[in-house]
């Protein structure tokens, strides 16, 4: 596949968060499955029914790019609108012009997988055939997650793992010096001190629970300014929802286009 289908794959990437993940993994195998097999009927309806000599679909991921790209088009409202030569256009028009590329990128092949990817889009979306029902099962997340998280998954910077440690020292390790195991030992001493009986292990989780640090004032200018620039103009509706989450204007979103 060229660059610009992995760019559009990074594009509908936004998708993962809005459904979920079972949901989302088992809409790439529906689109991937049922888009083979109308590339495969095709090919071979073409073959012994037409004079056409097509010796094989596009190869690549055609049929779940276009396929995503039928949601990304009713789902995802437009953003940052813009006018370039007195034509009003947004940041999904971008996307359009990519996929215009995959589809003549290689006719009549490209077509072919293209058109197919199209359909099983149309279909996901039928309230007829209940493919938006589908969830992949639980299992199959945990696997996957335990597979490919471990790999994934970012690493704390050294620098901040020793701000950590620095904040919440732990027990006195075998392999400290004699120094450092008794200036460690000091340490405690003095904070038992200070604090009293009382305090013992956990002490700092206990001071938290009795003067709970004051929550920062939300702020939701920004937040509302983003979803009536994507098209959610109704403001009591945002407000109501983003006191349910917490600002989040990503589950807000979810909740809009779900």
């Amino acid at each position: 596949i060229n660059p610009t289908g992995l760019v559009m794959l990074y594009t509908f990437r936004q998708f993962e968060r809005h459904w979920g993940s079972r949901r989302f993994g088992a809409f790439l195998f529906l689109a991937k499955t049922l888009s083979t097999a109308l590339n495969f009927g095709a090919l071979t309806f073409l073959r012994t029914r037409t004079s056409s000599r097509i010796p094989e679909i596009t190869g690549g991921p055609y049929g779940l790019i276009f396929a995503t790209l039928v949601q990304y088009y009713f789902d995802i409202p437009p953003t940052a609108p813009m006018r370039v030569l007195g034509i009003s256009t947004s940041q999904k028009s971008f996307t359009y012009l990519m996929a215009m590329q995959l589809l003549i990128s290689a006719p009549p092949q490209s077509l072919i997988a293209s058109a197919s990817g199209i359909l099983v889009g149309l279909a996901y979306r039928s309230k007829l055939l209940g493919l938006r029902g589908f969830r992949l099962p639980g299992f199959l997340d945990a696997l996957f997650s335990a597979i490919f998280m471990p790999v994934l998954a970012t690493e704390p910077s050294p620098r901040h793992q020793q701000g950590v440690n620095a904040q919440h020292p732990g027990p006195a390790s075998p392999e400290m010096s004699p120094g450092a195991r008794q200036a460690q030992q000091g340490t405690q001493g003095y904070r038992d001190t200070l604090l009293g009986e009382d305090y013992g292990p956990g002490w700092n989780a206990n001071l938290h629970r009795r003067n709970p640090a004051p929550q920062p004032r939300r702020n939701d200018a920004e937040a509302m300014a983003t979803l009536e620039g994507m098209g959610f103009v109704d403001r009591a509706r945002n407000q109501r929802l983003l006191d349910v989450y917490n600002g989040d204007v990503n589950r807000v979103l979810d909740e809009l286009v779900g």
